[in-house]
């Protein structure tokens, strides 16, 4: 198997968003793609699976253009794809159903997410546990009966649970592909290694990984080749292992026992950071790095560690897109137009919060549609698997109720209606 990505191009007006992304991966592994905000990673990905409309370029998987109803995708967004108000194990289901999972082979699946993600307690609130089945026993003869726990919804979980659920649906189908858009957003240290561990899992399976993270260590644990992207365009492309040799090893990890910053100063290293006796300094090269250890050595301070070290991939990546410019939003940079609607908010509104227009809320709230989109292939059916619901259309009224109402496709009348109240 193959993933060939050519030419990729997307345009905005006369706004050019990605700029002939082109990438191929020829085994399994984790391809990563990285960029500053705004650089159009996104919508890279969206245009791959076919969210977006191209305007140039293709995606070959096995030589064929990549099909989603063909090919077994699973996609992690970035932004939440659950349907807040409906029940966990109903929406697994229905996912694990347009993907054409066996219902008794999806129910298997998710037992065994479940206790691997660790939110058994979400999806099986009812499960026989020691002290309940007692409680229980105790009510039994008692007269009242046992007290049963409604299903879970998203809307009840934290970000970093509903995160897993997520995950969960992705892997539901066992995909051959699998894309990740910042897999570790919103989750603790303990909940993050559980992540690093099934994406392990993954890539020892044979697996194709696309990654795209701003946690750059977390990158440089596992992928072999990255793409970095800067204002639409690649900026940086390679193999990791590379990619750090042709930097050389210019970076000195230097921790004493006493003040060495005199004998720095002599040497002339320079220093990037700085804490108590522990720096990071740049130098030239070996023949500076050992100068300043035999000078060091000569004053008899005690040094505690000395590691002359390739960049990592967090310094290759402010190297190679740093820069005051690129510290800004897309949408304040110099030379790039803002979108009607931002322009005609920030003249309404003060400059702290000009930052908050509809322009980029928009493109981060439609992940939740995609991702039920690239689970479910074309149209929506309702999540406890009845009949078809009508086709998707596009306009005001399905992003109307899905930006603003949050309920998705499917939004249910809370409470009971008032008396004398007429239904509309």
């Amino acid at each position: 198997m193959s993933l060939v990505v050519k030419d990729l191009t997307k345009r905005y007006g006369d706004k050019v968003v990605v700029d002939h992304l082109s990438f191929a991966m020829s085994q399994p592994g984790v391809y990563a793609l990285l960029g500053t905000n705004g650089a159009g990673k996104t919508t890279s990905i969206r245009m791959m699976l076919n969210m977006l409309s191209r305007d140039g370029g293709q995606v070959l998987w096995n030589g064929e253009p990549l099909d989603i109803s063909r090919c077994n995708v699973g996609y992690l967004a970035e932004e939440r794809g659950l349907y807040p108000k409906y029940a966990l194990m109903d929406q697994l289901l229905y996912f694990a159903s347009l993907r054409d999972v066996p219902r008794a082979e999806a129910k298997r699946r998710i037992r065994y997410w479940a206790e691997r993600l660790e939110v058994t307690e979400y999806l099986y609130p009812n499960a026989a546990k020691p002290e309940a089945a007692l409680m229980g026993r105790r009510r039994s003869m008692l007269g009242g009966g046992a007290k049963r726990e409604m299903p879970k919804r998203p809307d009840q979980l934290s970000k970093g649970n509903q995160q897993k659920i997520q995950l969960m649906a992705a892997l539901l189908s066992d995909p051959e592909l699998l894309i990740l858009d910042e897999p570790l957003s919103g989750l603790d240290p303990i909940n993050a290694d559980l992540f690093k561990g099934i994406i392990r899992e993954e890539i020892a399976a044979g697996k194709y990984l696309i990654m795209s993270s701003h946690q750059m260590a977390t990158v440089e644990e596992f992928c072999t080749d990255l793409t970095i992207l800067d204002r639409s365009k690649t900026v940086l492309q390679g193999h990791l292992n590379d990619i750090k040799r042709s930097y050389g090893r210019v970076h000195l990890q230097l921790k004493t026992e006493s003040d060495p910053a005199p004998y720095i100063a002599e040497c002339g290293a320079q220093i990037v950071t700085q804490k108590e006796f522990e720096y990071q300094l740049k130098v030239t090269g070996a023949q500076q790095a050992n100068g300043l250890l035999a000078r060091l050595t000569q004053a008899g301070v005690p040094v505690v560690l000395f590691n002359l070290r390739e960049p990592s991939l967090h310094e290759i990546f402010v190297e190679t897109v740093g820069g005051e410019a690129d510290a800004l939003p897309v949408r304040d940079r110099p030379g790039i137009p803002l979108h009607p609607v931002a322009a005609a908010e920030k003249q309404c509104k003060p400059d702290n919060a000009a930052s908050h227009g509809a322009a980029g809320g928009g493109e981060h709230a439609a992940d939740g549609a995609d991702a039920r989109r690239v689970s479910g292939g074309i149209g929506y059916q309702q999540p406890d698997g009845g009949a078809a619901g009508k086709p998707h259309r596009s306009g005001p009224g399905f992003f109307g109720r899905f930006l603003l109402g949050g309920y998705g496709l499917f939004r249910r009348r809370r409470g009971p209606r008032r008396r004398g109240h007429r239904q509309r």
